[in-house]
């Protein structure tokens, strides 16, 4: 009887160990974990700000499940990121002129492969003299070279920065 019970115990702890080594492969598709990490922060004239409203959207337009943990002044975006190759993170923040809206965008070049994990800051100041909003914006992937540019929105509050081919 104690044979038995063994080769039970055995065969279950094998069947264990399946289930969970499919569900933690990237390239499962019943992968529990995430593929894309976006660490987020904000200043808006030289203040911590949070971005909220936060969605995802990947390269034909369909919104992505994310998951959003907030950490002290940053904002930690976990996306599962398998199914396309580009994705648009968009967000808004609070100004003294109200709302402004952006976004940013992240090509991936390789489909079920590694964790990519990124980091992206926002430095949003209002020129004193012209009153003019610009937008310093940093993203950077480690091991990796850092993408920054600098937008006026009153040139073009659509422009976004964008890492990939």
């Amino acid at each position: 009887m104690k044979k038995s019970r063994k080769i039970r115990w055995i065969i279950l702890s094998i069947l264990i160990i399946c289930v969970a080594t499919i569900l933690l492969l990237p390239g499962s598709k019943l992968f529990v974990g995430s593929k894309l990490t976006v660490t987020m922060s904000a200043e808006v004239d030289g203040v911590d700000v949070v971005p909220y409203n936060i969605t995802c959207t990947n390269g034909v337009g369909e919104e992505e499940k994310l998951r959003v943990l907030n950490k002290n002044n940053e904002v930690v975006i976990y996306v599962g990121a398998s199914k396309r190759d580009k994705y648009i993170i968009s967000y808004d923040v609070d100004t003294s002129d109200g709302v402004k809206h952006f976004s940013y965008g992240i090509m991936r070049t390789h489909q079920g492969g590694p964790r990519d994990s990124y980091w992206y800051k926002l430095d949003l100041n209002k020129d004193e003299e012209t009153y003019e909003w610009e937008a310093r914006i940093w993203l950077d992937r480690k091991n990796a070279e850092t993408k920054a540019h600098t937008i006026l929105l009153s040139e073009d509050e659509n422009a976004y920065v964008q890492f990939g081919p």
